[in-house]
C-alpha cells in the first residue's frame, strides 16, 4: 500500500515524527541544471469516483524528485501536447518514487488542462511514462517560518519570514499548503 497513508494517519493522531526534511542536492533528480526527468507509472489507487493517487517510479531509486515543501512540477505527455501542474503528496525525502493525488473534473467550465490531463493520466497503464518538469511555482517553504517567494515564475527568489501565516488555496495550492502546515507543526 502507499506509505503516505500511514504517515497521514500518524499526523492525525499527533505523532511527533517530522513529515518533511531538507534534502541534500546530490540526492535530488530535479536540481540546478537538470529541470526534466521521466516518470514511470508504478500503480494507481482509486480514492473515490473523482480522485486517484498515482505512484510514479523515478529513473534512479536512490534519489528523490527534488522539490522543496510546497513546490510543484509540471507533468506532460511524452509528445508535450498536454500538461498540467501538480504538487506531490509524497514526502520530499521519499527515494525512488513520487505520488500525486489527481482529481477528475467533470465541470465543462474548467480549463482544458484541468479536464483533459487527468483523463490522460487515468488512461495510463503500468510502466507507461510521463515527462516531469520543475520545480515550478513561486513559493517554497524553507522551514522555521522562512519562505522563498518569486515575483513571477522566472523572477529572482527572495527569502521572507513570518511567525504567523494565513493560507487560502484551491486546486494545486491545497497540497502545497498542506505540506507547509504539516512540516511547520512537526506532525
Amino acid at each position: 500500500m502507499f506509505g503516505f497513508l500511514k504517515r497521514g494517519l500518524s499526523a492525525v493522531t499527533g505523532s511527533a515524527t517530522p513529515a518533511y526534511i531538507w534534502i541534500d542536492p546530490a540526492k535530488r533528480i530535479l536540481k540546478e541544471g537538470i529541470k526534466e526527468t521521466q516518470l514511470r507509472l508504478d500503480k494507481k489507487l482509486k480514492i473515490d469516483t473523482n480522485s486517484s493517487i498515482f505512484r510514479f517510479r523515478l529513473e534512479q531509486e536512490d534519489l528523490c524528485l527534488g522539490t522543496r515543501v510546497a513546490e510543484g512540477v509540471r507533468l506532460l505527455k511524452p509528445d508535450r501536447s498536454l500538461s498540467a501542474p501538480y504538487v506531490p503528496i509524497s514526502r520530499i525525502d521519499d527515494l525512488g518514487f513520487v505520488d500525486f493525488l489527481v482529481h477528475f473534473h467533470s465541470n465543462a467550465k474548467k480549463s482544458e488542462a484541468a479536464t483533459e490531463f487527468p483523463s490522460y493520466l487515468d488512461s495510463l497503464k503500468e510502466n507507461d511514462q510521463v515527462l516531469c518538469e520543475g520545480p515550478v511555482g513561486r513559493l517554497a517553504y524553507l522551514g522555521s517560518g522562512q519562505f522563498s517567494l518569486k515575483p513571477d515564475q522566472n523572477g529572482e527568489a527572495k527569502q521572507v519570514g513570518s511567525r504567523y501565516v494565513g493560507m487560502i488555496a484551491q486546486n494545486t495550492g491545497i497540497t502545497g499548503f498542506f505540506q507547509v502546515r504539516t512540516s511547520s507543526s512537526g506532525l
